[in-house]
């Protein structure tokens, strides 16, 4: 199930970026109804206002299922070699579990394909979908043979059930919406700029957060 960060949600909760505090009511109004796991494809990364930041600790530990994402960057003195991005490191303590969301375009600019787990500054990161899947009790990407990054075969965007932010927050969400789900959240609001190509079957262009659910459902499915 996508939780989504679209434009209603812009509109009724503010502009991006939300006060972290609005991320704690969203992962509370989530845990009240017993997902299966709540998954993070937002980057907290720097500090914000710190009584905000503390309420969301508090939520992700309370939780207990959430999991979070990260990026890299190049580290410092390299031409290319890469290090991760961490988030905040109270909020990475309080997570359930880390995986980066690196995109990785074919050649033609398309996103068919994710790395199961990087190397990094010496250390192997997993992606945000090995992490889920681990989580969740299912077999390893790797140990299913998957050391190079799998082609994967995407759905038509739209096609996973999804709810707006503002409608969790506010309470609006059905009760059996959730329970027992994989639940991502992620930004689809037009002006985020979380978008990228993908298949022309699953409809050219997908945010982030859907393309994350594709990943996921595929790595699922095997």
């Amino acid at each position: 199930v996508l939780v989504a960060i679209d434009d209603r949600s812009l509109s009724e909760i503010g502009n991006w970026p939300w006060d972290r505090a609005r991320h704690a009511d969203l992962v509370r109004s989530l845990s009240a109804n017993s997902p299966r796991k709540i998954v993070f494809d937002v980057l907290f990364l720097e500090p914000g206002d710190e009584s905000a930041d503390r309420l969301l600790a508090e939520a992700i530990a309370d939780a207990g299922n959430v999991l979070l994402s990260h990026t890299f960057t190049v580290r410092p003195g390299t031409a290319d070699e890469r290090e991760a991005v961490l988030p905040l490191s109270d909020l990475a303590t309080s997570s359930a579990g880390l995986g980066h969301v690196a995109v990785l375009p074919d050649p033609d600019g398309v996103v068919r394909r994710f790395d199961p787990l990087v190397m990094a500054g010496g250390v192997a990161t997993p992606h945000l979908v090995e992490t889920t899947i681990v989580q969740s009790g299912e077999k390893s990407l790797l140990a299913q043979g998957h050391n190079q990054p799998p082609i994967t075969t995407m759905r038509s965007a739209g096609a996973f059930r999804s709810i707006s932010a503002s409608d969790v927050i506010a309470g609006r969400t059905p009760n059996d919406f959730v329970n027992d789900k994989i639940v991502i959240i992620g930004a689809t609001g037009q002006g985020l700029g979380d978008r990228y190509s993908v298949p022309e079957y699953a409809g050219r262009i997908m945010s982030g957060a859907e393309i994350q659910a594709n990943f996921l459902s595929a790595a699922l499915n095997q």
